[in-house]
């Protein structure tokens, strides 16, 4: 489908689906039914012509050939690897202090938010960067 029928048919069934539901709105409208009409497909069509957009996605929006070699997945795994390691640091140093000092024990729930916050930390701190190593740069 080329993208000037994929665009039509997506306004004109979003259109559609606005009219529709601005009749229904203005049918059931007590008082002032044009005003009812209006202010409602003002309202809806971009929700309708979304929802149309939605169902009827782009033959340029294909997945990756590989999505294991995709950037994103590098950022993952770099996250997931500092993350874990940042964790096992953590539980360790709170081990000893509990071990030595006598400090109280810490909760499992404080060392699955703090792994899930430093993940999402180095995630976002590795996506800034943009510059992902190859596999055979790590080697």
């Amino acid at each position: 489908m080329s993208t000037t029928a994929r665009w039509s048919l997506i306004i004109g069934i979003g259109v559609a689906a606005t009219l529709a539901f601005s009749f229904f709105a203005a049918s059931t409208a007590d008082d002032r039914k044009t005003l009812a009409f209006i202010v409602f497909a003002i309202v809806m069509a971009p929700a309708c012509i979304g929802s149309a957009w939605a169902l009827f996605p782009s033959e340029n929006d294909k997945a990756p050939a590989y999505p294991e070699d995709t950037v994103e997945t590098e950022w993952s795994r770099k996250a997931g690897f500092g993350a874990f390691t940042d964790l096992i640091t953590a539980m360790g140093i709170a081990l000893i202090a509990h071990n030595v000092f006598g400090a109280p024990e810490l909760p499992l729930v404080m060392f699955t938010a703090l792994g899930l916050a430093d993940f999402g930390i180095r995630y976002w701190a590795v996506s800034r960067d943009r510059t992902p190593q190859s596999r055979s740069d790590e080697i």
